[in-house]
């Protein structure tokens, strides 16, 4: 035999953790009103404004999808990890921005808004102290390279701080095979 007290707080516990328990809305379950929760389905993502990355590499970067369920965290989240690649690749002041728009068929079109902006270069890398080396053998070394003439090619020229770090290991192991690592203390980074 069903206890209707359990029922009905089982049907309560449903509700409160925002799954639909399996009745229409509205209809009365021994007594309680049980709210179906709207859950809308995705139609299509669109982006917006995107040059550097593809519609497919931008999809590809993203949580939500075309027949997935439309949530705002994760689309929250996806704007987020947009606006990270475009960083990663130098374009320091890009801004990302969604919008929903209802389709025919009662879905949500999400479309993420892309605003690159310019993608930021390495004007120069300059030495202090380095009496023993020359720059352009210290700028040799490094993976971070100036703005030239094929930077947009091979786009070597991106300010990245993991780059940095690695830079500063391998000039650091530079001195050291060059026997000078007594004289190149601490190598700092100044940006």
């Amino acid at each position: 035999m069903i206890n209707p007290k359990l029922l009905r707080g089982a049907v309560s516990v449903i509700a409160i953790m925002g799954a639909s328990p399996m009745v229409g809305a509205g209809i009365p379950v021994l007594g309680v009103v049980a709210a179906q929760a709207q859950e809308q389905l995705v139609g299509s993502v669109l982006f917006e404004g995107n040059r550097r990355f593809s519609d497919a590499q931008l999809l590809a970067m993203v949580d939500v999808s075309a027949s997935g369920i439309y949530t705002s965290q994760r689309v929250a989240a996806d704007v987020e990890s947009i606006r990270q690649a475009y960083d990663r690749d130098g374009f320091l002041g890009v801004t990302v921005t969604s919008r929903t728009e209802p389709t025919a068929d009662g879905r949500v079109r999400v479309v993420f808004q892309v605003n690159e902006g310019e993608r930021a270069g390495i004007a120069a890398v300059n030495f202090t102290g380095n009496n023993a080396i020359s720059s352009g053998n210290l700028k040799g070394a490094m993976l971070t390279k100036e703005t030239g003439i094929l930077s947009w090619l091979l786009r070597d020229d991106t300010y990245d701080e993991q780059k940095l770090a690695v830079d500063r290991e391998r000039l650091r192991l530079y001195y050291a095979r060059s026997r000078l690592s007594r004289r190149a203390g601490d190598l700092g980074c100044r940006v």
